[in-house]
């Protein structure tokens, strides 16, 4: 199966996000936290429009830091869904490459 042109794909954002809680959350269990904040907040539809992705290998399990990519038109979408979360989940970082977030 061929790849996509890169003028046919999305554009993505990564955002370099930290979560907040008494106990430390899997990385599945951070999965369900953000599918289900967007979903709140912007129903089915958002969810497929934004699109969260976390990154595996860019999951600290004991910082709690973790990487996101997003569609980037609807960044603000997804930024809007975890700051009215009932979760502590704030955005530290963003960028449009996943390279730039390495600090």
């Amino acid at each position: 199966m061929k790849h996509l042109p890169p003028t046919l794909r999305e554009n993505q954002r990564y955002l370099k996000i930290k979560i907040y809680n008494e106990q430390q959350k899997s990385f599945d269990q951070v999965v369900e936290l953000l599918r289900k904040s967007v979903k709140e907040f912007a129903g089915e539809k958002g969810l497929a429009e934004v699109s969260p992705w976390l990154i595996k290998r860019k999951f600290n399990y004991q910082t709690q830091i973790a990487v996101v990519r997003v569609n980037r038109e609807f960044e603000h979408l997804f930024r809007a869904s975890i700051t009215l979360s009932k979760s502590k989940i704030i955005t530290l970082n963003s960028s449009g490459t996943l390279k730039s977030l390495q600090s």
